[in-house]
């Protein structure tokens, strides 16, 4: 019948060969680029599985969310559950080839080999801006003792350490401070602690129980003063807008301790109560009011 209306026939979707091959390609290309993505976050797992545990662990390691736009596609690997890691320190035991696979497989962290006791809390220490490892082979002996002691079962919640020597003796021959002029240790245990103190390279030695009011002031001064976060404090200064380097004086490390972790500060010269160069408010006075109240402690006897 001339004047019926005949519907258009549908079209169906027409592709060539070549567009084939593109797509599976393609596919075949991001599924490829996936399954690499999480095989790496599978191999970061793995090594921190293996070296990062809270007992009997190889290594320690530092997160920085912001080091991530240091590696590429962080997005696609955050989605698959990795995260950024900006230091590694590894035992020197860690064979040589499991510290270039984590150096391989974690681009966007600083890695350094340390003497690292598995059950000693990690300590570390501000210089120039950074948060750094201290190694084991660069503290003292009185600072490898008191971090021994925690790890070696020594129930103690923390310890508090000043150690001082004078800047010419330091400058004459660093091992000296090895022998400190003055030792100061606050050992804290539940609400009580101990106070010790070796004075005049140990000629006087002192030792004595702290009381629950005692304790609690002490925290509370290291609490409100903020001296774990201090940075090292080096000898090279800026006073009245010239920059000049401190060699008299007295030489300073701060230590505190937890089972956790520990905080260093050295302290190199900090000014004194008369000291004219630096205002009232100056920041370095921080320094000062830190080694005023531990060295009061170490020379006040009950």
């Amino acid at each position: 019948m001339g004047g019926m209306f005949r519907f258009p026939r549908r079209q169906r979707f027409k592709f060539s060969l070549r567009t084939l091959f593109v797509v599976v390609t393609l596919l075949t290309a991001i599924c490829g680029y996936l399954g690499w993505q999480a095989h790496i976050v599978r191999h970061r797992q793995y090594l921190l599985e293996r070296f990062v545990r809270p007992r009997n662990r190889l290594a320690s390691i530092e997160i920085n969310p912001f080091t991530w736009r240091e590696v590429p596609d962080s997005w696609i690997r955050t989605a698959m559950g990795d995260y950024a890691v900006s230091s590694w320190y590894v035992d020197r035991s860690i064979s040589d080839s499991d510290f270039e696979a984590i150096k391989d497989v974690f681009p966007e962290a600083i890695v350094r080999r340390i003497v690292f006791s598995p059950d000693a809390p990690m300590v570390f220490e501000r210089r120039d801006g950074d948060t750094v490892a201290v190694e084991e082979s660069d503290m003292f002996p009185f600072e490898q003792k008191e971090r021994r002691r925690l790890a070696e079962g020594e129930a103690l919640d923390e310890v508090f350490l000043l150690a001082s020597s004078s800047s010419s003796d330091f400058l004459a021959d660093p091992a000296r401070l090895s022998d400190p002029r003055e030792l100061i240790v606050v050992a804290i245990k539940g609400e009580t602690g101990t106070l010790r103190s070796a004075l005049d390279f140990g000629k006087q030695r002192l030792e004595q129980r702290l009381s629950a009011e005692k304790v609690r002031a002490i925290r509370q001064f290291f609490k409100t003063s903020g001296a774990d976060s201090l940075p090292r404090l080096e000898s090279k200064r800026t006073i009245h807008g010239r920059e000049q380097v401190i060699v008299h004086g007295t030489i300073y490390v701060y230590l505190h301790l937890t089972p956790q972790a520990g905080a260093r500060v050295w302290i190199n010269n900090p000014p004194t109560k008369d000291d004219k160069d630096y205002p009232p408010d100056d920041p370095l006075r921080k320094y000062s009011s830190l080694v005023k109240f531990i060295s009061y402690l170490g020379k006040v006897v009950n």
